[in-house]
């Protein structure tokens, strides 16, 4: 929803943040770029949701869509979310790499799936949740 506001062309030439990925169900590395991008982008997606809901010159339903996406945007779970799923598919990102490569073998590939497991586990620990 977020990626599809921000694309209207009214909405599109006030956005100074970083710009999105649309993502595609099937790309993981798609969604860490959209979330790194959001992470990184969130003060310029909250400022633009708040000038586009303050502002006249923009139609009553464009309006409401800002400030559903500016509520759902503060609320702390939307930050933890978006930081967590950050987190996992970071560790996910160079394994898919490696995998993807002509010469993988299977006991390598077997020992990566092994080490990011490891790490998941390691993220359900309470420092790393209060780290988040």
């Amino acid at each position: 929803m977020l990626y599809k506001f921000i694309r209207k062309p009214t909405v599109a030439i006030q956005y100074k943040g970083k710009t999105l990925k649309r993502l595609l169900d099937q790309r993981w590395t798609g969604h860490l770029a959209t979330v790194n991008v959001v992470v990184k982008s969130f003060p310029n997606i909250y400022t633009l949701l708040t000038k586009v809901e303050n502002t006249q010159g923009h139609g009553a339903e464009v309006r409401v869509k800002a400030t559903g996406l500016l509520r759902a945007i503060s609320q702390r779970s939307f930050r933890f979310l978006a930081q967590s799923v950050q987190k996992v598919l970071s560790l996910f990102e160079p394994p898919n790499r490696l995998l993807q490569a002509e010469n993988m073998d299977l006991f390598t590939a077997v020992t990566l799936v092994n080490s990011v497991s490891e790490c998941v586990q390691k993220l359900r620990t309470e420092n790393e949740f209060t780290a988040l």
